[in-house]
Formats: structure tokens, C-alpha cells, sequence
């Protein structure tokens, strides 16, 4: 028996695998790039393979890294870890939604996590974007706290754009009341005014980000196209 093994073994250890997993990956991309030619059972089943092997892939990393490591906490010393039985339980009762008579019990960890991730965005959103980008935006406009000179007028002009760009930004979403004469009207046309500068610096930022998007996708493609004609065709060197 053990001979058997260990010739199955060597057997397995001359083969190509290298150029197996190449075939491997190059059938796999032409079969994600069958879809150019409508929706077929060769596309349908690489998605099947990539769900499944990412589906297989986080339950390992969850086991290894998570599940495992606090599981062996909380045997070595209960008194210590004591929390991680309410975790475990929290995460049992998540699978109470597959069976209707008990699915309520789903509603207790689902609660907590949407309020904490709520919590965590909120937070994050403000702590992370909104306090930095605020402090980021009150920069000094004189040239002489750059240095003075050319190169001081230059940053103090560019903070000045800056400045202008984030505040007629915020003009553009100004929902406030808007009067038609008098000082209101004056009030209402400056709003307006500087608010169409703030939307097409939205306008722009928009095409910015499309087009970084654009030319990352691009990039993948060419990435795919030498793969193919070089790694695995071989008509490029490699």
C-alpha cells in the first residue's frame, strides 16, 4: 500500500504544473471572455468555479484565522474568554434563518451588526472624510507662508482655486429658500452662479474618476492579452 503512494506520488510530482495551471488559467480567461459573444453555459459554469473557489477560500481563511485560534482561547482558559461564547452563539443563532420556525432568533445578530456597522460608517465617514477634507481646505492664502516670491504665488493661487472650487461645490447642493427680488434675488443669482461652477467641477471630477476607471480596465485587458499570446501562446516571448 505504502508503495503504491509513493508511486502515485512521483507520478504526481512529474507532472507539468506549471503549464497545467497556465492551460488552466488561459481556458478559464477565454471562457470569461465568451460572454463578449452573449450568455452561454461555458460563462455560467467559470462563474460557478470562481464563486465556488472564492466561497472555499473564505471559509478557510475564517476557520484558520478566526473561528480556530478564539476556539482554542476559550477552551485553554474559559474564565479569561468568557465573551467569545456570546460571539459563538450570536453567530449559531445567524443560521436559524435556514429554518423557519426558529428564524427570529436571526434578527438578534443581524440587529447588532447593521447597528454596529452603521456606528462604523458614521463615524468613519466623519473622522475618515469629512474632518480631514474640511481641514484640509482651510490653508493659508498668503504668499509669504510659502516663501514668498513666484513659487509662494503660485501655491497661495493654487489654494485659492482650491478653495473657490470646494465652496462653490458646496453651493451647488444649497437647497435653501430662494427670493426673486431685492437682496434675496442678488443673494439667489450669486448662489446660483457660483453653484453651476461647483457642478461642472463635478462634472469633472466624475469624468476623473470614469476615466481612471476606464484605463485600470484597460489595463487588466492588456495584462489578459499578453498572458495569452505570450505565457501561454507564446508568440510575444513570454
Amino acid at each position: 500500500m505504502g508503495s503504491s503512494l509513493e508511486l502515485l506520488q512521483e507520478a504526481l510530482a512529474q507532472l507539468p504544473w506549471e503549464t497545467l495551471g497556465v492551460w488552466l488559467a488561459a481556458l478559464l480567461t477565454l471562457g470569461v471572455y465568451s460572454y463578449l459573444a452573449g450568455s452561454n453555459r461555458l460563462y455560467s459554469l467559470v462563474q460557478h468555479i470562481f464563486v465556488g473557489v472564492a466561497t472555499g477560500y473564505a471559509v478557510v481563511v475564517a476557520w484558520h484565522s478566526l473561528f480556530a485560534p478564539r476556539l482554542a482561547q476559550f477552551i485553554s482558559s474559559p474564565g479569561s474568554y468568557w465573551y467569545y461564547l456570546l460571539f459563538f452563539g450570536l453567530g449559531l443563532a445567524l443560521l436559524s434563518r435556514a429554518f423557519p420556525g426558529v428564524s427570529w432568533l436571526g434578527s438578534i445578530p443581524l440587529a447588532y451588526l447593521f447597528g454596529i456597522g452603521s456606528a462604523l460608517c458614521v463615524v468613519g465617514a466623519i473622522a475618515g472624510t469629512l474632518v480631514p477634507q474640511t481641514t484640509a481646505s482651510m490653508i493659508p492664502l498668503l504668499p509669504a507662508h510659502y516663501g514668498g516670491g513666484k513659487v509662494g504665488m503660485a501655491y497661495a493661487l493654487d489654494g485659492a482655486l482650491v478653495s473657490l472650487g470646494a465652496v462653490a461645490t458646496l453651493l451647488y447642493f444649497y437647497l435653501g429658500a430662494r427670493r426673486k427680488t431685492g437682496v434675496g434675488g442678488v443673494w439667489s443669482k450669486f448662489v446660483g452662479s457660483w453653484g453651476s461652477a461647483g457642478r461642472w467641477l463635478i462634472v469633472i471630477l466624475f469624468g476623473a474618476m470614469f476615466a481612471g476607471l476606464v484605463s485600470g480596465r484597460v489595463a487588466l485587458l492588456i495584462g489578459r492579452m499578453r498572458f495569452l499570446l505570450g505565457d501561454w501562446l507564446g508568440l510575444t516571448g513570454g
